[in-house]
């Protein structure tokens, strides 16, 4: 049990170290909050999205997706337009500069990356992948 334990502080100090680079901190900022919004946006571009269904895709309080909205649309990331049908109701659509708010976002992590695979190399490349899935699936499993 004990090696246990200092396997898990190991962990928790070397992923803790990753978490304070500028690659994971851009990697986090484009995993959530504003970022998120965009980017389910940007991937269903040109169609009419409510904000109740962003609530659900993206497992976020509405409140939150509410915030997340309006501060997108005062930085002009996206558009909020109400519906013909029913003038209670938005739907909302990310305009060219939230597309390219998202797309220089991407650009960046994408950067850092291949810099770690070039540094990793292929073989410690699909370890690390693996054992990434790998975590994933485990933990996964944990909140079924």
């Amino acid at each position: 049990m004990e090696e246990r334990t200092e396997l898990r502080e190991e962990l928790l100090r070397d992923l803790g170290a990753l978490y304070q680079l500028p690659a994971f901190s851009d990697l986090a900022a484009l995993l959530q909050g504003e970022a998120r919004v965009l980017q389910y946006l940007a991937l269903r571009r040109g169609e009419d999205v409510y904000p109740s269904e962003l609530a659900e895709a993206l497992r976020l309080s509405r409140p939150r997706i509410t915030a997340a909205l309006s501060s997108l649309r005062r930085k002009g990331f996206l558009t909020l337009t109400p519906s013909q049908e029913d003038r209670r109701k938005v739907f909302v659509r990310v305009t060219e500069a939230g597309m390219a708010q998202i797309a220089g976002q991407y650009e960046t992590v994408r950067g850092y990356f291949d810099r770690l695979l070039t540094g990793l190399g292929a073989e410690d490349s699909r370890a690390l992948s693996r054992l990434v899935g790998r975590c994933a699936q485990v933990m996964k499993e944990e909140t079924a």
